[in-house]
């Protein structure tokens, strides 16, 4: 006896099966479920550093800048690399008080050449520093190696992620995103670094720091200020060159990270349906049923013999 479709229920050993439909379970893995709307929406501000920037009026942010900062007009703004913690620009914290589930994400637009220190001199990050002479306040930075992260926060903690690997960003985009389990970082669409705070070993081959995570959502939305170049109270900057700077009050996917980059969502694969003939009055048949066993469609399955 031949079916055209199977039927959930019990199978006999006579019964034949043919054009079995095949779900997720053998084909495509769906979308996040992301979607360019809800990007935008979560979108707190943008700020585009290619308009005049020596106004002090920046899409109404208030700004501070410390040691080298260069006006490229229309090929955004230089904070020129300095070992002495003292080239910044510095904005208002667009995050401080927004509230999120899920986490934070900053977006980066530029250029990127390492300073003396690539673990630890920042490229960008949220501190309250109003002097960065005197080498002290609250921060969290990301080093110019785009894969190391240092946390200070007095009566919260602190951590070091430290990596020396040079990042390659040459009018690029870095995407940083931050949860209460995760750090995360992207180049150009693409993941260089993840640190779950559960593992021995993370994405980028350096021990994690149990619990390093305390404190780093919650200083992302209560810190003054955001910096891009000298972030941090002890180290040096990179020579950072600055298109553009977006920040987020969610945490970004892996796929809104890609639509951001190329503009577009990763296809979905759809389910497919695959035409299985099996003749379970056979051992052949038997044999080949059994990778497609009837409890992945919802039913159950009888040895019979023939």
């Amino acid at each position: 006896m031949k079916m055209k479709k199977l039927l959930a229920g019990v199978l006999s050993a006579t019964m034949v099966a043919t054009m079995i439909p095949v779900s997720m379970a053998f084909s495509g893995v769906s979308a996040e479920g992301g979607s360019a709307e809800a990007v935008n929406a979560a979108m707190v501000a943008s700020y585009d550093f290619t308009t005049d920037i020596g106004t002090g009026t920046l899409e109404n942010a208030t700004w501070n800048s410390f040691g080298t900062v260069t006006d490229f007009n229309d090929q955004g703004m230089n904070i020129g690399n300095s070992t002495d913690g003292k080239n910044a620009y510095q904005i208002n914290n667009p995050l401080k008080g927004q509230e999120s589930t899920t986490g934070y994400s900053v977006v980066f637009n530029g250029s990127l050449t390492v300073g003396t220190d690539i673990s630890q001199d920042s490229f960008m990050g949220f501190n309250d520093i109003t002097d960065f002479s005197n080498r002290s306040g609250n921060f969290f930075s990301v080093g110019t190696s785009g894969k190391s992260f240092h946390l200070n926060v007095a009566g919260t903690g602190d951590f070091d992620i430290c990596s020396s690997e040079q990042m390659n960003l040459q009018n690029g985009q870095y995407v940083v995103t931050v949860t209460d389990e995760t750090i995360t970082a992207y180049v150009n669409g693409t993941e260089i670094a993840r640190y779950n705070h559960d593992e021995t070993t993370n994405s980028s081959g350096w021990p994690a720091h149990p619990g390093y995570y305390v404190g780093a959502t919650a200083y992302m939305s209560d810190a003054a200020y955001f910096s891009l170049g000298s972030a941090a109270a002890y180290w040096g900057n990179g020579n950072v060159t600055a298109a553009s700077v977006a920040f987020y009050n969610t945490a970004l996917s892996a796929d809104d990270v890609t639509y951001l980059y190329t503009g577009e969502y990763p296809a979905v694969q759809e389910p497919t349906e695959v035409d299985v003939t099996c003749d379970l009055t056979t051992e052949a048949g038997r044999e080949g049923w059994s990778g497609y066993t009837a409890s992945s469609f919802g039913a159950t399955y009888t040895e019979g013999n023939d």
